[in-house]
């Protein structure tokens, strides 16, 4: 089985959530035309250019081959991010799991086996196919795969654990160990924030579950110059519309909180005493 997700995750959403709505600018913006890529410019015959236009085309020329030479910088630092945090997700993922296996009060051996199911993966690789995606194939479980336009936002360590969170627990379901949980959290996502998850969707609502709780926990333990509330806000809040297999980014966020107690106070509070008028986060989303 192939698991993908998308960095639509993390694209900017205007959410009407808690009473009032809070625009969100992108953090990752899709990949938008190169400079000097001949696919989206129209080049001109070297012998018919003036000096000054041919000094324009290599200009032009320079600054794609910079930008894409950039990018994959960019690109190859995220993933040597990812499989810097690797271990640590492992841990903190073993730990959500068999905590959330405790709160629906189901039978620890298969949540167990699940979490040994994770030692598998053991690296994080660029694959070149997967663009602005994440995915795992659960018959090869020793590799994540990332897209070059979705490594590129993993030198930030939230979405970084986020990502590699999720990954990880579709490995953990590989052999369906998760099927109860899965049901529960789709049952109470049903019941206590009105989201109706399908059969398909299901699986992914757990791994995005399981890796707030985990996102939670890494951010409580590695404090930074941002508060911990506007770093799971960033992280979470997103303006993908889903697909088969994935509920829209609102859908997802509005089920989090209604799947965590914890997560809902922390956002509702910061939302309520950042005010409507507020527009300083729009001003912070640089990555750190």
């Amino acid at each position: 089985m192939v698991q993908a997700m998308s960095l639509g995750l993390f694209a900017g959403v205007l959410l009407t959530s808690f009473g009032y709505p809070v625009s969100v600018p992108a953090v990752v913006a899709p990949p938008s035309s190169k400079a000097g890529d001949a696919r989206n410019e129209a080049r001109i015959p070297l012998q018919l250019c003036t000096p000054e236009a041919a000094d324009r085309e290599s200009d032009q020329s320079d600054s794609g081959v910079s930008h894409r030479l950039g990018a994959r910088a960019a690109s190859l630092r995220g993933v040597r991010n990812m499989n810097k945090l690797l271990p640590a997700a492992k841990d903190l993922t073993s730990e959500a799991l068999l905590s959330a296996g405790h709160r629906y009060g189901l039978a620890a051996l298969p949540i167990e086996r699940a979490a040994r199911h994770m030692t598998a993966a053991r690296r994080v690789s660029i694959d070149d196919h997967l663009g602005d995606t994440a995915m795992v194939d659960t018959r090869f479980p020793s590799a994540i795969r990332v897209g070059p336009e979705c490594a590129e936002a993993l030198v930030s360590d939230d979405l970084a654990v986020f990502i590699v969170a999720h990954e990880l627990t579709h490995i953990a379901n590989s052999s369906g160990d998760l099927r109860d949980l899965t049901k529960y959290i789709s049952l109470q996502a049903k019941s206590s924030a009105c989201v109706a998850a399908t059969d398909m969707q299901e699986e992914d609502l757990t791994c995005d579950f399981i890796a707030e709780l985990v996102l939670r926990r890494f951010i409580g333990t590695r404090p930074s110059a941002r508060s911990p509330e506007e770093r799971l806000w960033l992280t979470l809040a997103g303006g993908n519309s889903g697909d088969s297999t994935h509920l829209s980014d609102a859908e997802t966020f509005r089920a989090l909180i209604g799947l965590d107690s914890q997560l809902r106070l922390l956002i509702t509070r910061w939302l309520w005493g950042r005010g409507t008028d507020d527009n300083t986060l729009a001003d912070s989303l640089l990555m750190e």
